[in-house]
């Protein structure tokens, strides 16, 4: 069973459900209880949007598109965090951004792809098809 909790009246729905659930049936081991925060992530246009980006700068430099991406994720998506006791950097991938992060990581790109590449990027809304 799948729940969304957006206000009060829901939580106590899913309370309601708990409190009906069966403990004694035969092979009963438990029950497992998934909670997850409900986020805007990227939009389907943002990612044409970046893709669109990347091939042109692609085109404008000679690289790999990938290579183009995971060049700008590399750079503005690195993350150090610290497991077994070292420091390590994690790259995040752009799926894993919100709205608002993939915005600030696009301006990123496009401020970064004309002062150190020449190339000028337009914005979303200067473009009439991303495809």
């Amino acid at each position: 069973m799948i729940f969304v909790i957006k206000q009060k009246s829901d939580e106590e729905k899913v309370i309601a459900y708990l409190n009906r659930l069966p403990y004694n049936h035969k092979n009963f081991l438990g029950y497992k209880i998934d909670i997850q925060t409900i986020r805007h992530t990227r939009s389907l246009n943002q990612n044409k949007y970046m893709w669109f980006i990347f091939d042109m700068i692609a085109t404008e430099t000679g690289e790999d598109r990938q290579r183009v991406h995971d060049y700008y994720c590399q750079k503005f998506l690195t993350e150090e965090i610290k497991i077994f006791d070292k420091i390590q950097k994690i790259i995040k991938g752009t799926s894993q951004l919100n709205t608002k992060q993939f915005e600030d990581f696009m301006l990123k790109v496009r401020t970064d792809a004309s002062t150190e590449l020449s190339v000028f990027c337009p914005l979303p809304n200067e473009i009439c098809n991303y495809e």
